[in-house]
């Protein structure tokens, strides 16, 4: 019996070896995945829609934003730049961006998104945004 538990505890060990072992080379060759972000098939890159309700602006795409070109210093709100602070969110197809800053309820508000990009590297077609007030929700027809 206690050849059995010997023998037993060493074929444990060697699997144990053997799954960290692949673990590791898994996590080495792994890249960092958020969402699913896929080519355009030569669609326009526009804004969809903007919504302005509860201190968060949504701002809807026709195609994959790329993160990277989605940057605070490329987002201008009447006339000043966001905050690095200023807390921006994609959702899993890139299309829909959140920017959580509420806008003066008083007046009307200038949205200005500069060099901003598609996940295939197409330029924005739109670029400035009029008249948005908070609270609502405003439409834009993609040709």
């Amino acid at each position: 019996m206690k050849k059995i538990k010997i023998i037993f505890a060493l074929i444990l060990m060697i699997l144990c070896v053997f799954l960290f072992a692949q673990e590791k080379d898994n996590a080495q060759n792994s890249q960092s995945y958020h969402g699913m972000r896929v080519s355009s098939d030569q669609s326009a890159f526009e804004i969809v829609f903007v919504s302005t309700e509860n201190g968060i602006i949504q701002l809807g795409f026709s195609l994959p934003v790329n993160p990277n070109s989605f940057k605070p210093e490329n987002i201008l709100l009447n006339g000043k730049a966001l905050t690095k602070e200023t807390p921006i969110k994609f959702n899993k197809t890139g299309k829909l961006v959140e920017i959580t800053m509420p806008l003066p309820a008083s007046a009307e508000s200038n949205l200005v998104l500069k060099d901003i990009v598609s996940f295939d590297n197409q330029t924005l077609a739109s670029t400035e945004l009029t008249g948005i007030k908070p609270g609502e929700i405003k439409h834009y027809s993609v040709k």
